[in-house]
């Protein structure tokens, strides 16, 4: 247990200490500033919401609906981060030392898991907490209402972080026994995001589609159940829900224990012809960003998540055109603001695919290779910044064209959406490529570390 207790001590320190190692005291504060802000601002936007929802179940004689509704939150955004997460193998630079210790490897996969339940465990609370809050105020609720809430808020993380093992298992074994193991793994894990956005979307659709509000409850069970033991004590909900949440965490801890430390096979090609063709300085570092961000699944999902969302709702905004043009004609201000609304919900969108954002820091420990090029600062800086452009500026041109002619815009609006977040686009890339170089993150052990729970990570995906 004191070995146990030693390793959670560490995990935390070093998630917690990196984001202040060798950066200025000023920009550390500035940077967590911001967070703190940003996660204000969320926890007011959240009580806005709750207060409404609980208004409305209230006239409808089903208050505890308000509990459903912040389940149901959390546990989407549980869905979300674990796919997001979801990637090759857990890599751990410090797995040959870890192993070398008298310990065993569910030990040392438990004690990694705390940093990673730590960070699940805060974007769940400002989701749920307000849900809970309110609904104990408007019902004067007693203290045992308020602990058990509180205790389903603190085994809702373990499913995440359970999820996400057993997909790092599942893409270490398909790995394994595949040619090019991190493209499958990728490709896999693009498949995963897109069914979660289609799981999202048949949730909510079924939900809406609901008679009643009873019915709501059946469309998503697991959301049913923390309501049921929250609001009134039932055992069964909370067996079932214990279940959900706890299997996962002890199979994806005990599978991922028996790949920890194992290096995923590689593929090396056995064309052995050299290519003495000049390349430009900044086409060979363009090629070398693409090598590193598609044989990296973690760094594609968890950066591409916008443009899924994007080519999303382009065709939905597609196949219900019919159906948005009678609501514009209904409502003839919502028909003069259909131009800004679209350029800013599209802009929004690709501010969130910020690939430069970690690009320097996943140089880690060979970023002195990099500087020891004969190529120039600003070219190695141009070629983050270009080919963050090039993944975004496709998808983008592509949705804004096909949502301008949907909604059959003027020219000139038409051409301002486009143009509008295409400059979206190229400005992120320059934060977010601004924001590493502030606070960089050079002594990672895990990428996942640096492309999810990274300082500059973190500004430019809420701040971008």
């Amino acid at each position: 247990m004191h070995e146990f207790l030693l390793l959670i001590r560490l995990n935390l320190k070093n998630m917690l200490g990196s984001l202040k190692k060798k950066q200025k005291k000023g920009s550390l504060l500035a940077g967590s500033a911001g967070l703190v802000l940003l996660g204000l601002f969320l926890a007011f936007c959240m009580t806005v919401n709750a207060l409404s929802t609980a208004e409305l179940y209230r006239l409808a004689g089903l208050p505890q609906a308000t509990l459903f509704s912040g389940s149901l939150y959390a546990l989407l955004i549980t869905l979300s981060m674990a796919v997001m997460r979801s990637g090759a193998a857990q890599k751990s630079s410090d797995a040959d030392l870890l192993l070398s210790l008298p310990i065993s490897r569910s030990v040392i996969l438990l004690a990694k898991s705390a940093a990673l339940y730590l960070f699940e465990a805060i974007p769940l609370a400002v989701f749920f907490l307000p849900f809970l809050i309110v609904y104990c105020i408007t019902m004067s609720a007693g203290m045992l209402v308020v602990l058990r809430g509180l205790l389903v808020l603190l085994l809702t993380p373990l499913l995440p972080v359970g999820i996400s093992y057993l997909l790092s298992w599942l893409f270490f074994c398909l790995g394994s026994r595949l040619r090019n193991p991190q493209h499958i793994a990728t490709a896999f894990a693009l498949v995963l995001l897109v069914a979660y956005l289609l799981f999202v979307f048949m949730v909510s659709g079924n939900s809406a589609a609901a008679p009643d509000i009873q019915s709501q409850f059946r469309s998503f069970p697991p959301a049913a159940w923390m309501m049921q033991f929250i609001a009134f004590g039932d055992l069964s909900g909370f067996v079932a829900f214990l279940a959900l949440t706890v299997l996962p965490f002890a199979l994806g801890v005990r599978l991922s224990a028996r790949i920890f430390g194992r290096e995923m096979r590689s593929f090396h090609s056995q064309n052995k012809t050299l290519d003495f063709r000049p390349h430009s300085p900044l086409r060979a570092l363009l090629r070398k960003e693409s090598r590193r961000y598609f044989g990296s699944s973690t760094y594609v999902v968890n950066t591409i998540f916008g443009l899924v969302m994007m080519v999303a709702a382009t065709a939905a905004l597609l196949i219900f055109r019919s159906r948005v043009l009678e609501l514009l004609a209904a409502v003839p201000m919502l028909s003069h603001a259909a131009a800004p609304l679209l350029t800013a919900a599209y802009s929004w969108i690709v501010s969130t695919v910020s690939i430069s954002a970690v690009s320097v820091s996943l140089e880690g420990r060979s970023l002195w290779l990099l500087k020891s090029l004969p190529v120039q600062v600003r070219d190695i800086f141009a070629a983050k910044i270009l080919f963050n452009v090039i993944i975004v500026a496709p998808v983008a041109l592509v949705c804004t064209v096909c949502s301008a002619c949907a909604l059959a815009l003027p020219f000139g609006d038409a051409l301002a959406v486009v143009l509008a977040t295409l400059l979206a686009a190229l400005l992120i890339a320059v934060v977010g490529l601004c924001f590493n170089l502030l606070f960089p993150r050079l002594d990672w052990t895990d990428e996942s570390a640096v492309v999810k729970r990274s300082m500059s990570m973190m500004l430019s995906f809420f701040l971008g």
